[in-house]
Order: C-alpha cells, then structure tokens, then sequence
C-alpha cells in the first residue's frame, strides 16, 4: 500500500461514521475536500470505493467521473439530499453536452476540482443543476435557483437506485463520507438558521430520523424529488426573513 493510499484508510477510519451519534466523530471541515483530492488522475472510482466495488454486483455505472451533486456545495443555501445521479444518456442535450465538455477539461484533476467545490474555492466553478433538477426547485423564488445545491450519496450514476445499489452504500467510503459532511457540517448549519436542507429520498441511508428536526431540516417521504408548492414556500418564508 502506497503511503498516500494508506492515509487514506487512516482518513476514513478516523471519520466512519455509524449509526449511533454516541461514537459518531466529529469531521474536520476539510476532510471531505481531502478525501476527494486523493481521487487520481482521470480516475472513475475512488481508490477506498474500488475493493467493495470489484467485489459486488451492482447497476452501478463508471463511464462518467464521480460527482456528489450539482451547485454551490460549500455556499448554497438550500442543500437537497438524494442518492445518486441518473445515466447522462437520461439528461436533456444540453446538459449531457455540458457535462461531457467538463469532464474532458478537468478529468486528469478531477478529484481537485471536487475538492475545490467542498471547499468553496473561486477556481472551482460548481456544475449548474440540470433540467431535472431545476424542474424540481421551480416553485422558489428565482433569488434562490443560484444558491441551491444537490447533495448524492453515492457518487456514482445508475438506471435507478435498486435493492443491489442500496444494499452496497452503506459500506461505500464514499457514502460514509458524504454522510459524516452532512451531519457534521450541512445539518450544524441548518440548526443554526444558516441553510435550509431537505432530505429528499433516503433518509435512512443518510442516517436522518424520518421526523422534521427543527425549522431549516426537511425530511420528505415520497420519491419524486419535487419541492412542491407547500415546501417552497416554506423555504421562500426562511429566506425572506433569514
């Protein structure tokens, strides 16, 4: 084992998360960014990801590079959790395109690109939400569409999110991490009044109660993804008064 690699594991066993907040350890703010960054160039799977991968059945699909989501990770202030992102064969022209043309740019530093995100750094230009994705927020007040961002799980796309897929993330390093920056950093802020997120499909995976924890944390239970009219208008009221 490389001695980048094996700090690697080190990073992720200092912040596995279970599902007991007892011993659940608190994340640094960068060790989300850093487990990205050990991505190598032009690298489909993260290295932590790829023994459990080789070793499973899974719908998942590599032809496209990791990504955690769309939008201004580190700023946004209206996060939406879900769990993966669908085959670019599934997204309008446009966005396909768009994604194709990054990935081509920034493939060889794509894990600093990601980190860059997390980290909120200029140099690193978030990807816009898709079609699907802005279909979802269409009932917020436009301010907000340049604030919002989405938040997966499971770095990697797939058809859908079957049994094989959800049985396989809970022991994804990548999962875990993307569970420990949510609960260690994303939900701090939204008690605090700071962000506004809603866990839109598997709270379970995300280790949320399937109740609303106070004003800024939304658990929704049904598998559309939408905000809807009655939750965007929560949200507007937040921001407005924010």
């Amino acid at each position: 084992m490389t001695a980048g690699l094996g700090r690697l594991y080190l990073l992720i066993a200092s912040y596995k998360i279970t599902h007991s907040s007892k011993v659940r350890k608190k994340m640094e703010p960068n060790a989300f960014a850093e487990f990205w960054r050990q991505l190598p160039p032009g690298a489909k799977i993260h290295p932590a990801d790829k023994p459990i991968l080789d070793a499973k059945e899974t719908s998942l699909e590599f032809g496209n590079m990791p990504a955690f989501g769309a939008g201004p990770l580190a700023t946004a202030s209206v996060v939406l959790c879900y769990l993966n992102n669908r085959p670019i064969s599934k997204l309008s022209e446009r966005d396909r395109d768009w994604i194709i043309k990054q990935e081509k740019e920034l493939g060889e530093t794509w894990g600093e690109y990601l980190a860059g995100v997390i980290e909120g750094d200029s140099r690193s230009e978030p990807r816009p939400l898709t079609e699907w994705g802005r279909d979802r927020i269409k009932h917020l007040n436009p301010e907000l569409e340049n604030t919002v961002a989405t938040f997966n799980i499971v770095p990697y796309r797939s058809p859908s999110f079957a049994d094989k897929v959800r049985r396989l993330t809970p022991s994804l390093p990548s999962a875990q991490m993307a569970r420990n920056y949510l609960h260690e950093v994303l939900l701090p802020d939204a008690a605090r009044g700071e962000r506004f997120v809603v866990v839109g499909w598997g709270p379970r995976l995300w280790s949320v109660p399937e109740t609303q924890a106070h004003a800024t944390l939304f658990v929704q239970l049904h598998r559309r993804g939408s905000l809807g009219k009655d939750l965007s208008g929560r949200i507007n009221a937040w921001w407005a008064n924010r």
